[in-house]
């Protein structure tokens, strides 16, 4: 079952050396692991690799079917793992390579292994099969190769393809793909399976195609000695997998890392409408739609921008953004349709004629051979060649039988594909049907309610368009507050409304209306035009895209014919089955009746004339045979050929048909969900279109509603003045409260340091001498624009109380005593008591009724006797009528008292109530001016403080301290001014009309700013160059220009520790790599700064305190000087003057220009009319000054070069005669 080949010469002491097992092809029904094909192949991979090469075989069909050649090829394995390393090789590290069938093989092995056995350490395919439904639907010879080994059940050859929509790769190693450039199919399998496996995350596939090599060339190459690309491949992956021996915690981490992959991928089905097949995608749970329409773009054609998907239901667009997750598509109730735009964006497209396959087939011809071993096609008897006869069309009739099942088989399949794709197609037209539905579903929403605020809106503006005179003319009928009116243009509030304005907007209003109008009744038409086009669509949707019922019965009917079944013995299966098993019999019959040694030359001996006998009887049995299955064949060729042929013919026809029916339906879908989204979008305008109008129309709105609105303010502005009131009354109480507060504080702490502070010792606890603060309560005062607009039926709020109230109160308090009295004085009548008789044993007695007694009176009496006793209760009579006539003078006198107070009372009302309208009136500004003053008094001491104001002057809790502190402040003011109009006056005489402001900024630097400039490092050298930066604060980048730079230091001849100037110029400029002076980040943005010089020579300053004229002319006749000392040929000083007027010219130039873009801007300028004159003259002359610099010095390079040439000329004719002979003498 099995080869082993070991390397030739294998090095000693040697580890173990790694395995290589090989696979034969043969298309599962022939091959040997000995073949010519693999003949030296076994050698050399031993010897290339350094491998032990392991060549095995497998039962092949039609003897056994699959599975079991991968179940002997797992046996192999197994044999390898328990025995290798008895030949030297390692079980650890196996690499496993088939060819053809062997490929199939091999990968099988890989994806279903559930065993404990090592993983290989790489898998070579050559020129595979990995899909077998391709391979059976792909020719004749496809279908006679398929059957025998996989049968005839379709899913059974999807379970044996290699690329599973639901398996997962459980493992991971390294894999090559060959395939010959003239390799069938087998390529499209090859690039397929690559695909796959880079889906499941395993991304260790090559694929290589071997020009110049077919099927079987491409495994031959490696056998031969020549150079063979086929053996290089092979050679390189084996050495680059195989030979390292440290891979297993790889692979292991690979394979943890592809579960965790595998646990996370789903199977996605996408139906395209157009055609109807179903594509499968195995992709990752967190894999976006983008991924998907990038596999669609590769399984269809149709580019991502062309792409309609729809997923439901509820049938939706896909929303590539989204991941596949978020859909649930691990539900089977969920599918996804693909549509292409172009194709329904076409009027009248093209598409395919649909051809279903097989349409033709090829009977296999017999070669002159036969099955029973022995040449009776050679033999000169013609009851051996009658036999040959007989067994060679059994065989036949049995190829042709098993071959007509193939095709009968392949085409009910094709006829079951095509009807499914016709079902999907329908489905997808009821998905976008479904989606439409949801689109005018939508539509709805969005424009009934629209269309319900626009009837109500426009219901109202017509009544505002109708009756807005109306509204005009009740306007001129309501009168305004006196307080509002202003005699004799603005007395109603028909004067308050802009009229012409009002009935211009009314028209406009108007045009308005009536155009949006015309807008919404094209709306609304188109609504239901589309409402109306949807609903007879949906109602009238074609239901002949989809099968008939007749059709799917003759399917059924033929399908019966076809497949072998209990209930029917006449099957194309069962007759197949029927011919096989005759030929199986006619060979049996055939060997039993011809003579063992009987060879094609026999003669006719006794003995063979013998045996002719049951030849001939052979001959018998077997022609008989041939006439009761003469009648199968042709049954099996009119069900295949023309009933079959005929059904297919019928489907693909279907199919067509159904194409122009799917593409008109989805076209008018399209197109009606287009116009749809116009529709939106107009609504969107309309909506917009309509708050517009809402806005126009409310000025319109305002008018009808002005005399509501206008009762509503006066009663708004009452009820404002009211709180008004009484918030600062509550105020004014709560400061009162607090002063009170503070005062009975005070006064507590002032007793305490009467009575016992002056005990203490001094200092003996700080702050105890201390007084509380003032309590300074502030209110921002408010409403005080309001007119004072009162209620006549307003209710009175609480007031502080005035004199009549005091009196009122003094009175009660007056009534109460009175009372008071009048209760003791009945009470000490009824204490008044007598005694009766006393007895010898001192008893006394009390009358009850005259009160209570006295005990200590009675005690004494009884101690002096009876007459001491008589006596008292004689003075108590006394005194109690003494006390009677007292109360009566104090009734009197309190009776003439309140009637005095009363009458007082009375005058009092009266001028209370006279009183009462007048304070009403000036009350609300009172109090408001009371608060305001009351509030800002410690602001005013604050500012009086600051002034210099004597604290003892102040009083501003009196109005008459007040009054004199503002006075006092007022005589300040006005001699502050005096002393500034002095200093003024002053200072004028001293400055000139030219002098600025010399605070230097730093926070901020604008034009005429002066600016400080420091050196940004300090050379050791003084005459080195530096780079000045303005000394600021948060301001960076601000560096003085070189030009400014360069003016210093020619006026000191060297370069200054910082530089004071004033700016003239801002140069706003960016960091670029062209442009970075100063050597900053990229992109930072900074300023060059031009200043004008502040800081000059001792003689220079001598100069300008002589004349101030003088300094606008320094530049000017410095220059005339450094000039003539330039004709004095002094040149470096001519430079230094031709420096300075280039300066002075380019600031003055600057203010100029400064101060014009002031003046464009509309705004006011810096310079006054005579600076700006001076300026624009000194301009002139300090362009003439330099142009007759520039004209001197070329007159002067003028004259020196026509004098150089003149000497040039000289010195060559001297020098021409010289050179001459000169005559001797």
């Amino acid at each position: 079952m099995l080869d082993v080949v070991v390397p030739k010469n294998p090095p000693y002491p040697r580890d173990l050396l790694p395995v290589i097992l090989f696979v034969h092809g043969g298309a599962w029904q022939r091959g040997d692991k000995a073949g010519r094909l693999s003949n030296d192949l076994a050698p050399t991979l031993a010897e290339n690799t350094r491998s032990i090469v392991v060549l095995i075989n497998y039962r092949l069909s039609p003897e056994v079917q699959y599975p079991l050649h991968i179940h002997d090829a797992i046996l192999a394995r197994k044999w390898i793992h328990e025995n290798i390393q008895q030949y030297g090789g390692d079980k650890d590290r196996v690499v496993w390579i088939g060819h053809s069938a062997g490929a199939h093989i091999v990968m099988k092995m890989f994806l279903n292994d559930t065993s404990l056995l090592p993983q290989p350490r790489g898998i070579v395919g050559i020129s595979g099969v990995y899909n077998i439904v391709r391979m059976a639907n792909a020719s004749m010879y496809g279908g006679m190769v398929i059957k025998p080994v996989f049968g005839g059940n379709a899913g059974t050859w999807r379970e044996a393809s290699i690329m599973q929509p639901n398996v997962k790769v459980r493992q991971l190693c390294p894999i090559l793909l060959l395939n010959a450039s003239d390799d069938f199919h087998l390529q499209e399998d090859s690039q397929e399976l690559q695909n796959w496996f880079k889906d499941q995350g395993h991304v260790d596939v090559d694929h290589y195609v071997v020009n110049d090599t077919n099927h079987l060339s491409i495994i031959a190459s490696i056998s031969s000695k020549k150079d063979s690309k086929t053996t290089d491949h092979i050679v390189n992956f084996i050495k680059r997998n195989n030979w390292a021996k440290k891979m297993d915690n790889q692979i292991g981490t690979a394979m943890a890392m592809q579960e965790e992959t595998q646990a996370t991928n789903i199977c996605v089905s996408v139906i395209n409408a157009m055609d109807g097949i179903t594509y499968n995608f195995d992709m990752s749970y967190h894999s976006t739609g983008n991924i998907l329409r990038q596999n669609l773009v590769v399984a269809t054609g149709i580019p991502t921008e062309e792409q309609i998907l729809l997923i439901g239901p509820p049938y939706a667009r896909f929303d590539p953004k989204k991941t596949i997750e978020s859909y649930q598509l691990y539900t089977s109730s969920k599918f996804i349709f693909v549509y292409d735009r172009r194709t329904l964006s076409q009027e009248s497209p093209t598409f395919p004629r649909t051809i279903l396959q097989p349409q033709s087939y090829e009977v296999p011809s017999l070669p002159p051979t036969s099955t029973t071993g022995k040449p009776l096609y050679e033999s000169s008897s013609p009851l051996l060649r009658a036999l040959y006869e007989f067994e060679n069309q059994f065989h036949l009739d049995a190829i042709t039988g098993q071959t007509l099942d193939n095709v009968a088989q392949a085409r009910i399949a094709a006829c079951d594909d095509c009807l499914k794709q016709q079902k999907a197609q329908a489905a997808a037209i009821q998905a976008a049907m479904a989606n439409l539905d949801t689109f005018h579903i939508a539509m709805t929403d969005h424009f009934q309610p629209f269309w319900k605020d626009y009837q109500k809106s426009c219901e109202h503006h017509e009544e505002l368009l109708t009756n807005l005179e109306m509204y005009i003319e009740r306007l001129e009928d309501i009168p305004l507050h006196p307080l509002l009116q202003k005699p004799p243009h603005k007395t109603t509030l028909f004067h308050c409304i802009p009229l012409e304005r009002v009935r211009e907007w009314r028209t406009q209003c108007e045009q308005s209306h009536g155009h949006l109008q015309s807008k919404m009744e094209a709306l609304a038409a188109s609504y239901h035009a589309l409402t109306g086009s949807i609903r007879n669509g949906l109602a009238t949707t074609s239901n002949g895209t989809t099968p008939t019922s007749e059709l799917l019965q003759q399917r059924d009917a033929l399908a019966a014919k076809i497949f072998l079944s209990e209930s029917l013995s006449d099957s194309l299966q069962a007759l197949a089955k029927k011919l096989q098993g005759n030929h199986e019999l006619v060979v049996k019959r055939v060997t039993e009746a011809i003579p063992a040694n009987t060879t094609a030359d026999t003669n006719m001996t006794m003995s063979f004339m013998y045996a002719s006998t049951n030849i001939l009887e052979a001959c018998r049995d077997l022609d008989e045979l041939n006439r009761d299955q003469s009648t199968i064949l042709p049954f099996m060729y009119k069900v295949v050929d023309e009933e079959l042929k005929e059904f297919m013919t019928v489907v693909a026809e279907g199919k067509d048909a159904m194409f122009p029916i799917l593409h008109s339906q989805l076209r008018w879908i399209s197109q009606v969900q287009s116009d749809i989204r116009d529709f939106e979008q107009t609504l969107s305008l309309l909506k917009d279109a309509l708050h517009v109008q809402k806005r126009q129309f409310a000025e319109l709105d305002h008018v009808a509603k002005l005399p509501e609105a206008y009762e509503a303010c006066l009663v708004e502005i009452q009820r404002r003045l009211q709180y008004g009131r009484l918030f600062t009354w509550k105020i004014q109480e709560m400061g009162e409260k607090l002063a009170q507060m503070r005062e009975d504080e005070v006064s507590l702490r002032e007793s305490f340091v009467k009575e016992f502070g002056q005990h203490l010792p001094r200092d003996f606890i700080p702050g105890l001498a201390e007084k509380p603060s003032h309590c300074d309560i502030r209110m921002r005062p408010f409403d005080i624009n309001l007119p004072a607009i009162e209620s006549p039926n307003s209710v009175p709020f609480e007031i502080e109380p005035n004199e009549a109230d005091l009196l009122k109160q003094r009175c009660k308090e007056l009534e109460a005593r009175v009372e008071e009295l009048q209760s003791e004085l009945e009470d000490q009548k009824k204490a008044s008591c007598h005694c009766s008789s006393f007895s010898n044993s001192s008893s006394m007695s009390y009358s009850t009724e005259k009160g209570p007694n006295f005990p200590m009176v009675l005690a004494l009496a009884a101690t002096a006797g009876h007459t001491a006793m008589n006596n008292s209760s004689e003075l108590l009579d006394k005194s109690s009528s003494r006390m009677e006539v007292l109360m009566e003078e104090q009734a009197q006198e309190h009776e003439a008292h309140i009637l005095e107070l009363e009458n007082r009372l009375a005058s009092q009302e009266a001028t209370l109530m006279q009183a009462v309208s007048d304070r009403e009136a000036v009350e609300h500004k009172l109090a408001n001016t009371q608060f305001l003053l009351g509030s800002q008094r410690s602001a005013l001491k604050q500012l009086w403080n600051i002034v210099g104001l004597d604290d003892q002057e102040l009083d501003p809790q009196s109005v008459e301290g007040l009054q004199k502190c503002l006075d006092a402040f007022e005589d300040m003011w006005l001699a502050k001014q005096d002393e500034l109009k002095a200093a003024k006056k002053e200072a004028t005489e001293i400055v000139t009309n030219d002098e600025q402001s010399t605070k230097i900024a730093f926070r901020s630097f604008e034009f005429d700013d002066l600016a400080l400039f420091l050196p940004t490092f300090a050379p050791s050298d003084v005459s080195a160059p530096k780079v000045y930066l303005a000394f600021h604060l948060g301001c960076p980048n601000r560096f003085l220009s070189d030009e400014s730079i360069s003016t210093f230091y020619q006026t000191q001849n060297q370069y200054p520790e910082y530089i004071l100037g004033r700016i003239v110029f801002i140069d706003e400029r960016v960091a670029t790599e062209r442009d970075n002076p100063y050597r900053l980040i990229l992109g930072t943005t900074f300023y060059v700064l031009t200043v004008t010089c502040l800081i000059m020579s001792e003689s220079e300053v001598l100069k300008r305190a002589k004349a101030s004229d003088a300094s606008e002319a320094r530049p000017i006749d410095q220059f005339d000087r450094e000039f003539q000392k330039y004709n004095s040929k002094h040149n470096a000083l001519s430079s230094t003057a031709l420096t300075l007027a280039r300066t002075e010219l380019s600031k003055t130039k600057a203010l100029l220009w400064q101060d014009e873009k002031l003046l464009k801007e509309k705004k006011e300028g810096t310079l006054t009319d005579e600076r700006r004159e001076y300026l624009k003259k000194r301009v002139t002359e300090l362009e003439a000054a330099l142009d007759a610099y520039h004209h001197s010095v070329a007159s002067s390079n003028v004259t020196r070069a026509a004098l150089s040439f003149v000497g040039l000329v000289v010195f060559l004719i001297l020098l021409f005669f010289l050179n001459q002979k000169v005559p001797m003498f």
